[in-house]
């Protein structure tokens, strides 16, 4: 599976490390709190249940792309996006499953992403407003929301 859990000890606290095999970063070690369990994996691709959000490491300037890596299958791994950087009135009511699936409370932290389809040309890229990406960092769980809303387009485009 390419993946192997180490961890490190500083003093007091203790960081879990993950070291997963990625088509395009290579060898990552990456902290195990930002490995999402997704318990009915993602539309398509039901049977991967475990994926990691990596952060664009060769920047020092923040990038609002990430990267949802498959610890099952280093090939598996999509482009993410904070849809709200590109359409601040994107809200939406989660589905009552999704709040179980997720296990959200009142001190839940909650992370909204879309999916990027990245089809050839920068012009061309467009990310997905009806299948948004839940995650409840409190309990790293994660869910694939289906929205049915006229309001919404599986292939937004970026606007400049």
């Amino acid at each position: 599976m390419g993946i192997h859990i180490y961890v490190l000890n500083f003093c007091t606290w203790e960081v879990r490390i993950v070291r997963l095999d990625t088509r395009y970063f290579g060898e990552l070690d990456i902290p195990d709190d930002h490995i999402i369990h997704f318990a009915n994996g993602l539309r398509g691709f039901e049977d991967h249940k475990l994926f990691a959000i990596i952060n664009n490491y060769d920047t020092e300037e923040p990038v609002p792309f990430f990267w949802l890596q498959s610890l099952k299958d280093p090939e598996l791994a999509f482009v993410l996006t904070v849809p709200f950087i590109f359409k601040p009135d994107y809200a939406f009511d989660l589905p009552e499953d999704t709040e179980q699936i997720l296990r959200i409370s009142e001190n839940s932290e909650l992370g909204i992403y879309s999916i990027v389809t990245i089809p050839g040309e920068v012009k061309d890229f467009t990310y997905n407003l009806m299948g948004p990406i839940v995650v409840n960092y409190s309990t790293r769980e994660g869910d694939q929301v289906v929205l049915y809303n006229d309001n919404f387009s599986l292939h937004e485009h970026f606007r400049s």
